[in-house]
């Protein structure tokens, strides 16, 4: 998936799910949305993303006779992540770091990823992720 800023105040979330044994593209989903910088906002953009991936995926499981409930599931998480973001101003800036960071990682330039999980990190010091990422780019900087 990708975030893709479309103005100040708008974004567009894009999600796929892939079948990793055969590189088929089972679904793909889209949200657009104004956000206004607000991090309650940008998260349910997120959640309703998320939703709507766990429905169709629903519909293919239940396609293969297999039963799921994963729109439960994300509801939950997404209500439980709602209580954590308390209206953290870094949370959105946070979603983009972490989508470029992953990025300079798959392109090889670690120097420059490390730089931004480091941001990342100093702006969102729970970040677990950020943290994780670090540990692994250290090691790997090690070797």
């Amino acid at each position: 998936g990708q975030y893709m800023i479309l103005s100040k105040n708008k974004v567009r979330i894009d999600a796929r799910v892939v079948h990793t044994a055969t590189g088929e593209i089972i679904l793909t989903k889209q949200v657009t949305g104004d956000f206004g910088g607000d991090p309650e906002k940008f998260l349910e953009l997120e959640k309703e993303l998320v939703i709507a991936l766990a429905q169709g995926i629903e519909k293919v499981a239940k396609a293969m006779n297999q039963s799921m409930t994963l729109e439960q599931l994300t509801k939950g998480y997404f209500n439980e992540k709602s209580k954590s973001i308390d209206k953290r101003e870094a949370y959105v800036e946070v979603q983009f770091l972490t989508a470029e960071a992953l990025e300079l990682e798959d392109a090889g330039k670690f120097d420059k990823a490390q730089e931004i999980w480091q941001k990342i990190r100093d702006a969102d010091p729970n970040n677990e992720v950020a943290q994780v990422r670090l540990e692994v780019l250290d090691n790997f900087a090690m070797n």
